[in-house]
């Protein structure tokens, strides 16, 4: 249906709007307008008051309005999950950091106690040359300072005044590369033996259910002799591989420290071997491994076999002590 033409009327409107619009200056006219004297003599707190809020929320279908909503693709969107994994990880590596100073903190105190004991005199070595260099292996600790260093303004008096250290002033002692002493390794062993046993004991547990199940008889308790041998293997082939293929186990990758050769290049599958062959020799009446906290590079036995070495190393960040640590070590000699 089409609509109806306009009349007389109509037309004379239409014609007589179009020519008064094109004469009219509307922008002259929108100039003329005081906005902000219109603006004055609205009631704003009226105008709010006349507002029924609640009956507004009233017809608000909240429920139908979060069905709209896609909650997943809100959250892909805004990178939540990516927010949380970082904060994760961020925690867990600064709470890991903590550990893994106090623990070489120990060290650094076993180390001044074993010097003091036994008389020592003159620097230590600090790690292997490729590591830490041939020249600071026999200079004292070097700190980077935590704040920006403070020169004494220029004048004729040079007299110098000795302040104590804070823990701001020394700053952190970055131990990347140094020889690891014996907490450090204790603690990486302690986790190992876990992870070997538990490993152990959960393969030992599927043999046995798959024995059950496929053939219809219960491995038990078993030889002794062959259970003992087969852990020892066990336990031979994981430190052999973890140690050549990345240079640490997972012991000593959770508590920051690495294998490398005695001048501090990546150890050697052949050293790898050597070293976890030779390591019995250490647990003979302990004497191998009481080299770790007697000799002042921290090499047990194996290690001396193997011409191999246990240094720190946090990957991607610096093995550092803390500035609190730093200054009770040095303020007792024994940084």
């Amino acid at each position: 249906m089409t609509p109806p033409e306009p009349g007389l009327f109509g037309r004379v409107v239409g014609a007589v709007t179009g020519k008064v619009v094109e004469i009219v200056p509307v922008e002259q006219i929108v100039e003329e307008i005081d906005v902000d004297a219109l603006l004055e003599r609205v009631d704003l707190d009226r105008l709010l008051d006349r507002v029924d809020v609640n009956r507004f929320l009233d017809r608000v279908d909240v429920e139908r309005l979060l069905d709209r909503v896609d909650v997943e693709e809100l959250v892909q969107r805004a990178g939540i999950a990516d927010v949380v994994a970082r904060t994760t990880m961020g925690l867990a590596g600064r709470t890991l950091d903590v550990v893994r100073r106090e623990l070489a903190g120990l060290d650094r105190i076993e180390t001044g106690i074993v010097d003091r004991v036994l008389r020592r005199r003159g620097p230590a070595p600090l790690g292997p040359p490729a590591l830490v260099g041939r020249a600071s292996s026999a200079q004292p600790d070097t700190v980077a300072p935590s704040g920006p260093a403070v020169h004494p303004p220029p004048g004729p008096d040079t007299t110098t005044v000795r302040r104590p250290k804070t823990a701001a002033a020394v700053g952190r002692t970055t131990v990347s590369g140094r020889y690891a002493g014996p907490v450090s390794r204790a603690a990486a062993a302690a986790i190992d033996v876990g992870v070997i046993l538990g490993a152990y004991s959960l393969a030992f547990w599927l043999v046995g259910v798959l024995a059950k199940a496929l053939f219809g008889f219960s491995v038990g308790e078993g030889n002794g002799i062959v259970a003992s041998t087969l852990l020892a293997v066990w336990a031979a082939l994981y430190l052999t591989t973890t140690t050549a293929i990345s240079g640490r186990t997972v012991g000593k990758g959770i508590i920051g420290l690495t294998v490398v050769s005695r001048t501090g290049s990546p150890v050697r599958p052949r050293a790898a071997l050597v070293r976890t062959l030779a390591f019995p020799l250490s647990t003979i009446f302990a004497i191998g491994l009481a080299l770790i906290a007697l000799r002042r590079d921290h090499r047990a036995l194996h290690d001396l076999i193997a011409r191999t070495a246990v240094v720190y190393d946090w990957g991607d960040r610096p093995a550092q002590l803390s500035a609190p640590l730093t200054a009770f070590l040095r303020a007792h000699d024994a940084a």
